[in-house]
């Protein structure tokens, strides 16, 4: 669940005016202060903007080597970017700097799904071994590692409040968790998910709503299809409220619009689908993409949404029309991952070759 604005002005250095001094006899005399530069106000990075979309631009490209990335995700301050590999690492880099990147390595097998807690000083990953690892961002130390109740954990996220972390599976399932520890609260069944025989059913999204009074966590089998389900906080956890959206094409992803009034959904359909949260009811399809959609990301403002496909494209749309505004191409291997900054300045995508670009407005 992924551009960059260019920074406005620094502010001007200044210079202190030097105090006025009265001449007095040798022995009174004060020595004069020296005059002190305050130093220049710091760069806050714009959000794009729509007239800027179609002039977006590959500010840097960070690369990796631990294969294909499957998720990636800024810090809550926008400070870092992590995305999780198929080697089973998951990898940091400073979106500040061109260092090179932090390998988190927690020896599982391929990283699903990475988030941040929302107070940004933990990051947790859904494995394919069905683990869940906890890592402390500051000095990259393992905390824990919990095996979760699934064979493989895909998807992955935070409540609002950072109470919880939800993490869907392939068991028709989604594990609700505290985020202090990681115990399970409850688990929350899939009403309308059935295991298919060779168990691929999978929970192909799960997003909190920007409130965190709703869940919504999307699932999908390659044979037929998938449905989006509902489920309500209620006394301190959460359960089943409604369906949102009835079985079709196959869920990749899902997120909440920033107001909370729309789900996007990304399907094996190439469509993009947006429905209203209040009854479900679709309010439009994005079309354009060749091949499947694997992801998706809201902007920070809600203006604007990215979605990453098969195609080897990111395109943006205009959310309150679905106008498609732009469509960019890194190295034409299928686009894995996309995801905007906190400040909506950047957007971060991510290739099956292991390659991440930020892309952003030419400065």
């Amino acid at each position: 669940m992924g551009r960059q604005a260019p920074a406005e002005g620094s502010a001007q250095p200044t210079t202190t005016p030097r105090p006025k001094v009265t001449q007095t006899s040798a022995a009174t005399t004060q020595p004069t202060p020296i005059a002190t530069a305050v130093p220049p106000t710091p760069s806050i990075p714009a959000p794009i903007v729509e007239k800027q979309i179609e002039q977006l631009v590959a500010l840097r490209t960070l690369e990796g080597d631990g294969g294909r990335i499957n998720s990636l995700v800024f810090s809550p301050d926008g400070q870092r970017l992590a995305a999780g590999a198929s080697d089973g690492t998951v990898r940091l880099w400073s979106t500040q700097n061109k260092g090179a990147s932090v390998v988190l390595d927690g020896k599982g097998r391929e990283v699903w799904s990475v988030a941040f807690a929302p107070e940004g000083d933990r990051l947790v990953a859904a494995s394919n071994d069905g683990a869940i690892r906890i890592w402390q961002v500051a000095d990259s130390q393992l905390l824990d590692t919990i095996q979760g109740l699934a064979d493989r954990a895909y998807r992955l996220a935070f409540s609002p409040d950072g109470s919880f972390f939800a993490v869907g599976g392939n068991l028709c399932m989604v594990e609700l968790r505290h985020a202090g520890h990681g115990l399970l609260a409850r688990t929350l069944a899939q009403p309308y998910c059935s295991v298919f025989k060779d168990g691929s059913v999978a929970s192909w999204g799960v997003s909190f709503s920007p409130d965190g009074s709703l869940l919504a966590v999307g699932e999908g089998r390659p044979c037929c299809g998938g449905s989006v389900q509902l489920y309500a906080r209620d006394e301190g956890s959460y359960s089943f409220l409604r369906k949102l959206r009835g079985n079709g094409p196959a869920i990749q992803d899902l997120a909440f619009s920033p107001d909370g009034s729309l789900v996007a959904i990304a399907t094996s359909s190439k469509a993009i689908e947006l429905r209203q949260v209040v009854d479900g009811a679709l309010l439009r399809k994005l079309e354009g993409h060749l091949y499947r959609v694997n992801d998706l990301d809201f902007s920070p403002d809600g203006r604007f949404l990215a979605s990453a496909s098969r195609d080897g494209t990111v395109k943006i749309w205009r959310t309150s029309d679905g106008a498609l505004l732009a469509t960019l191409e890194g190295d034409k291997s299928p686009v894995t991952a996309v995801a905007f900054s906190p400040d909506g300045s950047l957007l971060a995508s991510a290739t099956e070759g292991g390659a991440v670009t930020l892309w952003g407005a030419a400065r």
